[in-house]
């Protein structure tokens, strides 16, 4: 009878929510808040909202009517004898195998060329690695050198060479640098670089808090506003310019931070040192 297989078909799929098993269906009609669809194998009946319909959403579901489709039963009402599927979570499901499967071709320390530029935000660089996943450059993984505009130095549609440094397979997301595909200028800094020594530079950045001064490509040292100038209280913007090269004496180097300072005024006479020398007491 009707009612035996209405019963029947409300089991397979009380038996399918159980198991978290994917059933298959059709879409038969529209109500109020979603749609009605049919279970391929018994005929029986059950409920998509809306918000379950798709992973998007969408001004039309006519399109999805009369096709074979993959639901997830998510909630089983023996007492109204109401079923709630969704076919949102089996798209979803799919999505996160796939990227499973994406994820799982990469290694720590795996070279990548021709990753394409996407796109840029606050913190770094977005890209596209072999048009299948998208990935981070942190700034702070696109240079040894100091960078203040990555725009600057990259445009969309770009193709770069990449190194995979981390792999997190719980958020499904993969992380990259630029710079690891180069020695860091520290690696070596004691053989070129002697504290109290002097050297040209070339200024790449101004703050109201000093200079960026680039010693070497990818080497970049920060010069003080109080290592300026003998006089107090200098602008570091009145005094100097982006692009001038200007003598520096390096005043410490901070290997485990990557870091380098260094001095602009030490290169230079001390003018009350002078006085002191030319008018000494009596």
């Amino acid at each position: 009878s009707s009612k035996a297989a209405k019963i029947k078909g409300f089991w397979a799929l009380e038996k399918a929510c159980e198991a978290n098993e994917v059933i298959k269906g059709k879409f038969v009609s529209k109500i109020k808040g979603g749609l009605i669809g049919a279970h391929s194998e018994t005929g029986a009946l059950f409920f998509v909202p809306g918000s379950q319909v798709d992973t998007k959403i969408v001004k039309s579901f006519d399109h999805l009517f009369d096709k074979e489709l993959d639901f997830k039963v998510i909630k089983v009402d023996k007492i109204r004898g109401n079923v709630l599927c969704s076919r949102r979570e089996v798209l979803n499901s799919q999505v996160k195998e796939k990227k499973e499967d994406i994820i799982a071709k990469y290694k720590v320390g795996q070279i990548i060329d021709d990753c394409v530029v996407k796109g840029f935000s606050s913190f770094g660089v977005f890209i596209e690695v072999n048009s299948e996943i998208d990935c981070l450059i942190h700034q702070s993984q696109v240079s040894h050198s100091r960078i203040n505009n990555l725009e600057e130095l990259f445009s969309i549609g770009q193709k770069i060479n990449v190194k995979v440094i981390d792999i997190d397979t719980s958020k499904m997301q993969m992380s990259c640098s630029i710079k690891a595909l180069t020695p860091s200028p520290y690696d070596n800094i004691g053989e070129k670089y002697q504290i109290g020594k002097i050297y040209p530079g070339k200024i790449i950045s101004i703050a109201t808090y000093g200079l960026f001064i680039e010693l070497e490509s990818g080497l970049t040292s920060l010069c003080h506003a109080s290592q300026l100038s003998y006089k107090k209280n200098v602008s570091p913007n009145k005094l100097f310019k982006v692009g001038q090269t200007i003598d520096v004496m390096i005043q410490e180097i901070d290997i485990p931070n990557s870091k380098v300072f260094c001095s602009h005024k030490l290169t230079k006479e001390n003018p009350f040192q002078s006085f002191a020398n030319k008018y000494p007491k009596f």
